[in-house]
């Protein structure tokens, strides 16, 4: 297929010619002809998602697809507020009269400005995450890519490696859950790094403090563990140089300008709640992440989950490309780029399963909860294999170039990428139907017509079993009707919502009304049988599956007696 796409990409014995020294319009044609590749490959991988952009959306490995609609959500919130100067950014419209709901969960705040233009055009929120999270996997093969390049591998090496890691499994296996879907962010840090280690200044420098708040940006779990193993990277720098430090200098002021205002106030809403993850969670990954470490090779193939099947989480990058990065340790293992990126990616994938690891993993673990600040929150910690998974596309083209720079060679080389691609082909992307607002029109209609910009509305019923489905559909409808809701999904929920669930645990009543009343709920969504049930209330809209009425100020008096 690549020869198919690609006929103005030769394959010689020859060195490549450097990016600078191609000319422009050859350059961007190449990009163009890999991310149409790219962007088949990531369709067949996800199918049928493809066929179903707008009203559906997927579950990856998770029962539901409730994470992917709270990611829905805040594409919308982040482009919400970006229309308004970010003014009330963190004051996010679910969990009422809870304050900060915006910082409970991670805010993929670039992902949220690109989709900006799509939903201020009035695009349906699923299409939106699906387009999204498919781009975001073609800048993955992209970011890939362009790190292969940089270690001067050949074009078809760089392309090939690229269109891997496009449908690497642990992108299409985390493809419900919005943060956890970009790696390009990391990928472009280390090519940041490679950048500056060669020629040291202001502008690599620059480059490197943007790339690395990016990927905390993108998601602030990735970036943590990021920053860890990054000093790793120190073996590629000229201390020596004068540049050096003045690129250091200027890194560190992009670095904080950018996550400062972000960071801070996120951090600071979190200690206000109190909000940490158990070390039993965070064990509980570590141990997933070590079976499909030390499984996977004697496994057939990757199992990407379809429907009834949740596997462990396909960290493992296969037989094939690891041989491959061990042909390149041979051959350059004293080049301390090899060296370096080699080191992060083993230490990145040791942080993973750390509290396994026999004697000193737990203590360790243990140690880096209590001094690394917002280690605690984090949910799991075989999150830190994100950094090996966006590593080893680099390693493997070392490893792969010898063989593509020999003109009858490189059926071989393409033979070998196409059989780890076999190996990973997923079975058919579980889905599940999404909310439109097309779909619900007519109450979205309503609540616009009846519920007062600064009114409170609260979607009844709660379910009171595992299922969030129904609170964060509610999450999806508020983005063509904007009004507060006391309804929410997040990482962490707040009291208030605790205190107001367990009023209606058993059907409204008198009592639970008035709650409602005292935080400030000005209207309320139930089911049409509900209606006279609902003591103090007057009904403003009826249809077929849900009403809207307006919860007075003031409760009825009980009857004499």
């Amino acid at each position: 297929v690549g020869c198919v796409l690609l006929p103005a990409l030769p394959v010689t014995s020859e060195e490549p010619t450097p990016p600078e020294a191609s000319s422009r319009g050859a350059r961007w044609g190449a990009t163009a002809a890999w991310t149409a590749l790219y962007a088949l490959a990531v369709v067949a991988f996800t199918w049928p998602l493809g066929a179903h952009l707008v009203d559906h959306l997927p579950k990856g490995n998770v029962p539901t697809s409730v994470p992917a609609s709270a990611g829905a959500w805040a594409l919308w919130w982040v482009s919400d507020r970006l229309a308004h100067g970010f003014v009330g950014l963190w004051e996010g419209p679910i969990f009422y009269p809870a304050a900060g709901t915006f910082g409970y969960s991670e805010t993929t705040l670039p992902l949220g400005i690109a989709a900006a233009p799509l939903l201020w055009m009035g695009a349906e929120l699923p299409l939106v995450y699906n387009l999204v999270v498919l781009g975001s996997l073609v800048l993955n093969g992209l970011a890939a890519r362009s790190l292969a390049h940089t270690l001067h591998t050949h074009p078809l090496t760089a392309g090939l490696v690229g269109l891997m890691m496009a449908v690497t499994p642990l992108g299409l296996i985390w493809i419900s859950v919005l943060p956890l879907v970009p790696l390009f962010g990391i990928t472009w840090f280390f090519r940041a790094m490679i950048r500056f280690g060669r020629d040291p200044g202001p502008r690599t420098g620059a480059e490197v403090g943007g790339t690395l708040a990016l990927s905390w940006l993108l998601c602030l779990q990735y970036g943590l563990f990021l920053t860890l193993v990054a000093p790793l990277m120190a073996g590629v720098v000229k201390w020596r140089e004068r540049g050096t430090w003045r690129g250091i200098g200027v890194g560190a002021v992009v670095l904080v300008a950018i996550l400062a205002p972000v960071l801070l106030p996120q951090r600071a809403i979190l200690e206000e709640h109190g909000f940490e993850r158990t070390e039993e969670r965070a064990e509980k990954g570590a141990f997933a992440i070590q079976r499909s470490w030390w499984d996977a090779p004697v496994e057939p193939r990757l199992h990407i989950p379809g429907p009834g099947h949740r596997p462990g989480s396909p960290i493992y990058p296969g037989t094939l490309p690891l041989l491959l990065v061990a042909v390149a340790l041979a051959r350059r293992g004293r080049d301390r780029e090899v060296v370096s990126l080699s080191v992060v990616a083993g230490t990145a994938m040791v942080l993973s399963v750390l509290p396994t690891l026999p004697d000193v993993g737990p203590a360790a673990w243990d140690w880096l909860r209590d001094h690394v600040p917002g280690l605690a929150l984090i949910r799991e910690g075989k999150r830190a294999g994100a950094s090996t998974v966006a590593l080893l596309p680099a390693l493997v083209a070392l490893g792969l170039d010898p063989i593509v720079r020999h003109r009858k060679a490189w059926p071989a080389a393409i033979a070998l990428v196409a059989a780890t691609l076999v190996n990973e082909f997923p079975e058919p992307a579980a889905l599940q139907s999404a909310p439109t607002v097309a779909a619900h029109r007519a109450l979205v209609d309503a609540i616009v017509e009846h519920v007062p910009e600064d009114g409170v509305l609260l979607m009844l019923p709660y379910t009171h079993d595992a299922s969030k489905t129904p609170e964060a559909d509610r999450m999806v409808l508020q983005a063509g009707h904007g009004r507060r809701l006391v309804n929410g999904y997040s990482s962490y929920y707040p009291p208030i919502y605790w205190k107001l669930r367990r009023a209606f645990k058993t059907g409204p009543d008198a009592h639970a009304l008035q709650q409602l009343r005292e935080v400030g709920v000005t209207h309320l969504v139930v089911p049409p049988d509900w209606l006279d049930r609902l003591p103090g209330t007057e009904l403003v809209w009826r249809g077929e599956d849900e009403a809207l009425v307006r919860l007075l100020p003031e409760a009825p008096e009980a009857p004499p007696g």
